[in-house]
């Protein structure tokens, strides 16, 4: 469901998310248009046995022109080893990922690198996926939980985004505070993929009409691509299945010159 801009580039992308570990699996690819949509069949399967299938999924998506993210589904782990054990995979992924040379990125859950129990592992944890990212030329970027942990997040993100250009944020649309949280970002140059969100939210905090949320995916996006503050190197991913939504902040850069 990723579409980005950058400059006068168009991506289409999409997102498959991979379960943690041997279990029920089910991998689900959502994509920006139905006809290119995936599911894959539920089924017993070990890590590694599902780890293949997706590196095959984004290679047969490559050879149609669509890069992809990857994804390991789970969050809010309670012990170091268990985050520890994420960060080791997601760098597995990323050496597969070279090795296949695949047009594929990460997007981890910061719960499932330490967040919830220890800031300074998770920060260890992060910084050890964004270095091995930029050693192999890739990007990781970071999912947004619920708005409890929208301050945490945006906080290692930064501290990230200081060392590496190679790290990218997910913004939620439907919260209120995003506009304020986008433009605080613009300094750094940074990758955001906006997407809608989907953590049940008050109304207090998170629009609740989607003509709202609508409402202000279209202005986040077009804010930030026409932001004359916005430093060198930040790119825009378009996390939306809309087609309406795609339509106009495509006739938005053209009509721009963006």
């Amino acid at each position: 469901d990723l579409g980005g801009v950058e400059a006068d580039r168009v991506q289409r992308g999409l997102h498959l998310a991979v379960p943690l570990g041997p279990a029920d699996a089910r991998e689900v690819l959502i994509s920006d248009h139905a006809e290119h949509a995936v599911r894959l069949e539920d089924r017993v399967v070990g890590a590694e046995g599902i780890l293949e299938d997706a590196l095959h999924a984004a290679k047969a998506l490559q050879t149609q022109g669509i890069g992809t993210i990857l994804t390991h589904l789970g969050e809010n782990l309670v012990d170091a080893s268990e985050a520890e054990g994420v960060t080791g995979h997601y760098l597995e992924v990323l050496s597969q990922i070279r090795s296949s040379g695949l047009d594929t990125r990460i997007s981890v859950k910061l719960t499932q690198l330490g967040l919830d129990f220890d800031a300074a592992l998770c920060q260890k944890n992060l910084l050890t996926l964004v270095q091995r990212a930029e050693a192999l030329g890739n990007l990781v970027w970071i999912d947004m939980e619920g708005s409890d942990y929208v301050d945490r997040t945006l906080e290692q993100y930064r501290n990230a985004r200081l060392r590496s250009a190679q790290v990218g944020i997910c913004l939620q649309a439907y919260l209120r505070r995003t506009a304020a949280d986008l433009e605080s970002l613009l300094p750094l140059g940074p990758s955001v993929r906006l997407v809608k969100g989907a953590y049940k939210e008050p109304a207090t905090i998170a629009f609740a009409r989607k003509a709202d949320v609508d409402h202000n995916f279209y202005t986040l996006a077009t804010s930030f691509l026409s932001a004359r503050e916005r430093s060198p190197g930040a790119f825009l991913g378009i996390g939306t299945h809309d087609p309406r939504l795609l339509r106009g902040i495509e006739d938005f850069v053209a009509r721009e010159q963006i």
